[in-house]
């Protein structure tokens, strides 16, 4: 409604709005004040809405059946408020449950549609619907005294983007329900079914899994298989008849005593797996290197020893390397970031000086750093902070209300995990 006042305007058609001067300038000062109390806020996306109205602002419907139509009569009747109250309350309620904004704005038309009347409403946790109904009528109320304050002047001012209305009716019709059968139920608990099977449709409630052992090393699993067959062949040379069984391989890898890092120069053979295993049963690391590389290259590699590939810091540390040393930084062909929530500024910076990729690692310490990772594309701004994007393997991450229950797609809500 507001846009398409501003579309006309746009147009040059004008409609007028009778008020006092003096009173117009003293009410904008409070309204735009009183909007300015607290930041408003958006659900959460990834990409910038602009900030600037486009004039293709849409009006969506959505009906209530017979039943929810009769309820909300004897209710008002019961905690004596209009309809209008109560419907306000209810698409409060809503916009809460969506968004998780806890103190909004909202505007409702007035003077036939041509001026818009802003009601702020906070919803704290333990709010019932019965007590935001008396809120939102004691906010109208007192709102009214400021109607004729034209709308277009609070926009000027605070320029809101957009609000996406997906998912709306079925919430509001959802809410509006419970709340009307049960109005001393908190706001902030009730249930959000409408949507639930989505979630399972896109396999979002299912946890992945792999069957392995999970205290076993590779070494550990060869054993296993050695003396489950020791005579079996494991590995053949793609270019020669030589070939190795469990048992050969497992004497031949048990030769090779500990030392450092193993650099293994040789072609896809016997030799080499033996060479591979060995070092993992001497708890070392290998440096695979490739036989068809020149002299030159080779050397380059091998003089480059000990150097960092692959690194992860916490977020502080991070944006002290950035600031200090990011040249540090330049040759990391993999940086996670873990321990605390990254800045998106700070990871569009590091992604301009990393050769490599940058992840973003979210979790709770008790889930040893991370639990889900994020791999920061490039010229991705993120301006609503970094996403939290998908699990590790083997475990699964759920969006919950303040009672632990999965919360439809497009619901604010608390990450919970399984695994």
């Amino acid at each position: 409604m507001a846009f398409r006042l501003y579309k006309r305007q746009q147009d040059g058609i004008k409609r007028p709005i009778y008020h006092n001067g003096r009173d117009r300038a003293a009410s904008a000062r409070v309204l735009a004040g009183a909007a300015r109390g607290k930041p408003a806020r958006r659900a959460a996306l990834l990409q910038a809405r602009s900030a600037i109205p486009s004039g293709k602002a849409q009006v969506h419907h959505f009906a209530l059946d017979d039943q929810l139509y009769k309820e909300p009569q004897a209710f008002c009747q019961t905690h004596q408020a209009t309809p209008f109250v109560v419907l306000l309350a209810a698409f409060r309620a809503t916009h809460y449950r969506l968004t998780g904004v806890d103190d909004a704005t909202i505007a409702t038309p007035i003077h036939s549609n041509t001026n818009l009347l802003c009601v702020r409403t906070t919803v704290e946790l333990e709010d019932s619907f019965h007590a935001l109904v008396q809120r939102v009528q004691q906010t109208n109320s007192a709102a009214s005294s400021n109607q004729d304050v034209a709308f277009q002047k609070i926009v000027s001012e605070l320029r809101p983007g957009a609000a996406d209305r997906s998912r709306l009716d079925g919430a509001a019709t959802e809410i509006f329900g419970r709340g009307l059968k049960t109005p001393e139920a908190l706001v902030s608990t009730l249930p959000l079914t409408q949507g639930l099977s989505a979630l399972a449709d896109m396999g979002l409630t299912d946890v992945a899994g792999t069957d392995y052992l999970r205290d076993s090393s590779v070494v550990e699993l060869f054993r296993r298989e050695v003396s489950l067959s020791p005579s079996a062949v494991t590995v053949k040379n793609a270019y020669s008849s030589s070939q190795l069984t469990y048992a050969e391989l497992e004497r031949q890898s048990d030769q090779l005593a500990p030392e450092t890092m193993v650099a293994v120069l040789a072609p896809r053979s016997c030799e080499t797996i033996v060479a591979l295993l060995a070092i993992l049963k001497a708890n070392l690391a290998y440096l695979p290197l490739d036989v068809n590389v020149p002299v030159g290259p080779l050397e380059s590699i091998l003089s480059a020893r000990e150097a960092v590939r692959s690194c992860m810091l916490t977020p502080a540390l991070l944006k002290q390397c950035l600031a200090s040393a990011p040249s540090a930084l330049s040759s990391l062909e993999l940086l996670f970031a873990a321990g605390d929530r990254l800045d998106p500024r700070d990871a569009a910076q590091a992604k301009g000086i990393i050769e490599g990729d940058l992840v973003n690692g979210y979790g709770p310490t008790e889930n040893t750093t991370f639990s889900a990772i994020y791999k920061v594309p490039a010229n991705q701004k993120c301006v609503n902070g970094m996403p939290i994007a998908v699990a590790i393997s083997n475990s699964g991450a759920f969006i919950m209300d303040p009672q632990q229950r999965l919360v439809p797609p497009g619901v604010m809500g608390r990450a919970g995990g399984a695994c």
